[in-house]
């Protein structure tokens, strides 16, 4: 049996616990990216939300170890929260799944902001061709935000609204997308013969008027 080398990049840190006793000893590490820019929304490059006020990528970091200790405890208590919840409506199975599925909804999103400061939301297909601002993607998981931040339905519905205010779009029903992420500037496949323009202006409609609603309502 022989081994092939390979010259791949490491990452790798160590830390020295010197002699262990009977009180467990802890080490936190960061491993961190920074993509610069988060988003090129309509050909402009948006940047991610936390950097809106000018803030580097190492005070980021050191805010975050700053504050982690915050962060775990206000993590566990929503957590705490949404799986009560979930138990008192379906059980113990039920509020697994309801787990599952924040962590699904949640997870494959890109916060940016705008020239002006505003959150823009972003989500990517994490299977087919990896389209983002998918309109029947939003859809589904619009519930979630609802319940727990519905600003951030809000904030995926802006990116839309907006492509179809620049003109790009120019069908007489809602867009499938904004493109392939992390590029939103114009939908992945413009054929007018391969749209679900019932599916996907419904969709719309749905949702902005829930979003409208819960923000803002009667």
């Amino acid at each position: 049996m022989t081994t092939q080398l390979f010259n791949w990049p490491v990452c790798a840190a160590s830390h020295n616990f010197g002699r262990v006793g009977a009180d467990p000893e802890t080490l936190r590490l960061a491993v961190a990216c920074d993509d610069i820019f988060a988003i090129e929304f309509l050909n402009e490059k948006l940047v991610d939300y936390w950097r809106k006020d000018g803030e580097s990528f190492a005070a980021m970091l050191s805010k975050a170890f700053a504050d982690y200790p915050g962060i775990e405890r206000r993590a566990a208590e929503f957590d705490d929260r949404l799986l009560v919840d979930c138990r008192k409506l379906g059980g113990e199975n039920y509020a697994v799944l309801c787990a599952g599925a924040y962590r699904q909804a949640v997870a494959a999103h890109k916060l940016a902001a705008d020239r002006r400061g505003r959150p823009l939301f972003f989500s990517k297909e994490n299977h087919s061709n990896g389209c983002i601002a998918t309109v029947d993607v939003i859809y589904p998981s619009a519930p979630l935000f609802l319940l727990v931040a519905p600003e951030l339905l809000e904030a995926m519905l802006v990116p839309i609204f907006e492509f179809l205010e620049s003109r790009r779009w120019k069908c007489d029903f809602a867009p499938h997308d904004l493109g392939t992420y992390p590029l939103a500037n114009c939908q992945y496949d413009c054929n007018p013969e391969t749209q679900m323009p019932i599916e996907e202006c419904g969709n719309m409609l749905l949702l902005a008027r829930s979003s409208a609603q819960i923000r803002r309502p009667q």
